[in-house]
């Protein structure tokens, strides 16, 4: 099995085992692996303190996060 994410790719946690980490928005950081064989994707989460932690979690607790055009950061 493979998994087509993208480096930099925004993701949002969910039905995670470890609830505190669930509805975190995150950045995929790496290529998919398999550990203990079961596909992981490595990402970044944005915690609530402001800091980051970074995890391997597997595809089917992500979803991709898009950007609307119109919300954009604009300077």
């Amino acid at each position: 099995m493979t998994c087509d994410v993208s480096v930099g790719v925004q993701v949002k946690t969910h039905s995670l085992s470890a609830a505190e980490y669930n509805g975190l928005l995150g950045t995929v950081t790496g290529a998919a692996v398999h550990k203990n064989k079961v596909l992981r994707v490595p990402v970044r989460l944005q915690l609530g303190n402001g800091t980051q932690k970074d995890m391997m979690l597997q595809p089917k607790n992500l979803t991709t996060v898009t950007v609307a055009p119109d919300s954009a950061i604009q300077c």
